[in-house]
């Protein structure tokens, strides 16, 4: 799964080439919790600035971010609150009658799951009152949601050690045995349905399916006991590898380095090893890109903030739609919306335009040569006010398929073709003179999808991709990808202050960033968010002052933002998102596109950006 790619830096001078730069070494800031007697506690790490170094005395093992900058810490009879400024143990939740936590999950509103050692889950609100079993099994591992309100964790039966995930309510969706593992010690559901896993004394951690199947293995020749784990936004994975219960035990030959970072196809891109700094890692959170005064949460192995409640307001309803696409800001702030109107085709297709101060007009969009139907999808607005969308006839129920085309719709209502030929015409943007459209299907084999992006003048005749389209020169970029749920690749495009092509794939959750040459053909691609860390991404936008990018992820009905720096969060979830498929900026006010669950009204959604969201280059 490690699809990044290195910067190769190349410095010509007259006809003198430089030497290529080596890469930069890594430097992680990051929380690890020391289990070995006199190191005991939560130390935190700065390879950056070792003066910024420091302890804090405990016994524990789990560890979440909580935020106004504390972590918790999971003690035996409940939890210690630590203060990452004042580096002292300020709060505590000894809820009545819980021993053994091992393991534990702040909720929203401050309820809490624990897991105790062969005891199974516990819900409990702040105060430890109204405890309710969740499930009572075996279990002495750690426990994380799975994202959609479950919970996986681990069991010990008879000598065998399985993965288990269990509904909200308890009941148990997936009992998975793991042989070899000893035990079982921490798991996560990931995006595309597989798990990732720590197997303890087995000394390695693993990616298995839904049914145990091996997919991915991560291991060192020398290592002891692997425990806590972390996905970061790279797809990279990081290990604590426990090396002990004493002082002589650590000190073995063979007990490996004490925090391992693997790149997402196994090999060992960092460690870290210090017996006079960390006696015997149990757990580890590399902090880089994390804004600790956000509470976090552990979601598809990534330790993203959680999401405010209610940060999602009714924008407006689409009177008489009933599925929602592509969405643009005009010069002027009103907003353009395309409203395929699929899920009742007896409702016409159309581009809606609304104004700031609440009226609205319609175009409606004819048919192309063939087709019984246009079918408006993504679209972007030029400088002058000139909506260009994409009419996705895949979606047609025309026989045979004619291709899919590209439209202009000028402020008089004025409709011509900017391209045809394309068969899954999606995302569109405009940007210095061309239009740029994602195809996110051209075939489909062997378990991968192959989609593309074209780029087509803004100005002259229409331009026709025929024959081979990966051969057109039209094509700015080829992709092949794994099919995870749905054949669908290429989908959203925006471009970031650099004048690189971002490009989210649908099916995947992968965005790619393009560096394109004179000729606009990718020269290069390197991966800013790695497949499988979001359930899906569809439709972007950036924040041209920050650089932040916004990604619609209609699987887990949120909004995601992600910072240049590493940091990826959740900006609203659920609630009045709907199926959310595209997002754009106006001000400081995300305006959202739900394609929405049939029955529902078709509402756009404004979601309030955080304020100081962090400069970038």
């Amino acid at each position: 799964m490690d699809r990044t790619v290195a910067a190769i830096v190349c410095v010509v001078l007259l006809s003198t080439a430089a030497p290529a730069a080596e890469p930069a070494a890594i430097r992680h800031r990051f929380l690890a919790v020391d289990t070995l007697s006199g190191k005991q506690g939560l130390h935190h790490i700065d390879q950056n600035d070792p003066a910024n170094d420091w302890h804090v005395a405990g016994n524990w093992r789990d560890i979440q971010l909580v935020g106004d900058h504390r972590v918790a810490l999971s003690d035996g009879d409940g939890v210690s609150i630590v203060d990452l400024k004042t580096r002292r143990v300020v709060a505590g939740l000894r809820p009545r009658g819980l021993s053994r936590v091992l393991s534990f999950r702040f909720l929203p509103g401050g309820h809490m799951v624990y897991n105790r050692v062969h005891q199974g889950l516990l819900a409990c609100d702040p105060l430890g009152l109204a405890q309710r079993s969740l499930v009572g099994i075996k279990s002495n591992g750690l426990v994380r949601p799975t994202g959609d309100g479950g919970w996986a964790f681990t069991e010990e039966q008879g000598g065998d050690y399985l993965v288990i995930e269990v509904a909200a309510d308890g009941s148990i969706r997936k009992r998975i045995p793991v042989p070899g593992t000893r035990p079982v010690y921490k798991t996560c559901k990931l995006a595309n349905d597989n798990y990732l896993l720590t197997a303890g004394y087995g000394g390695f951690a693993a990616e298995i399916g839904p049914k145990g199947e091996a997919v991915r293995r991560f291991s060192t020749e020398k290592r002891f006991f692997y425990s806590g784990f972390q996905v970061l936004t790279n797809g990279n994975l990081v290990v604590a590898n426990w090396t002990g219960h004493n002082e002589a035990e650590r000190h073995k030959p063979n007990q490996g380095d004490q925090i391992i970072e693997f790149s997402a196809d196994g090999k060992v891109v960092w460690s870290f090893n210090d017996l006079e700094k960390l006696g015997c890692i149990h757990g580890v959170i590399i902090l880089d890109g994390l804004d600790t005064a956000l509470p976090h949460e552990q979601v598809h192995g990534v330790i993203v903030p959680v999401p405010a409640h209610g940060a999602a307001t009714n924008l407006t309803e689409i009177a008489g739609a009933n599925s929602l696409d592509g969405l643009a800001v005009l010069p002027d702030g009103a907003v353009a919306l395309s409203v395929p109107n699929l899920s009742d085709r007896a409702a016409a297709p159309a581009v809606v335009r609304l104004a700031r101060g609440g009226t609205t007009s319609s175009s409606i969009i004819a048919p192309g040569p063939g087709s019984e139907r246009a079918v408006p999808f993504g679209m972007d607005a030029g400088s002058d006010g000139t909506i260009y969308v994409a009419d996705n006839q895949f979606f047609s129920e025309s026989k045979p398929k004619p291709s899919s085309r590209v439209l202009a719709i000028a402020p008089d209502g004025a409709v011509r073709v900017v391209a045809v030929g394309l068969k899954v015409a999606n995302g569109v943007r405009v940007h210095k003179g061309y239009v740029y459209v994602t195809d996110c299907q051209l075939s489909v084999a062997d378990g991968k999808v192959t989609s593309a992006l074209f780029r087509f003048p803004v100005k002259g005749a229409a331009a026709t991709v025929s024959g081979d389209s990966l051969r057109s020169r039209y094509l700015v970029a080829r992709f092949d990808t794994v099919i995870n749920r749905d054949p669908f690749g290429a989908d959203g495009i925006v471009f970031d202050r650099g004048d690189r092509a971002l490009v989210s794939f649908f099916d995947t959750g992968l965005v790619l960033r393009l560096h394109l040459g004179p000729d606009g053909q990718a020269v290069r691609q390197e991966e800013v968010i790695a497949a499988g860390i979001l359930p899906s991404a569809d439709g972007m936008a950036l924040d041209p002052k920050t650089g932040a990018l916004l990604i619609a992820d209609p699987r887990s009905n949120s909004l995601h933002m992600y910072t240049p720096g590493g940091g990826l969060r959740v900006l609203a979830r659920s609630g009045l998102l709907d199926m959310p498929v595209d997002v754009v900026l106006r001000g400081d006010t995300a305006i959202v596109s739900n394609w929405t669950s049939p029955k529902r009204a078709c509402r756009l959604v404004a979601v309030r950006i955080p304020p100081n969201s962090p400069e970038t280059p």
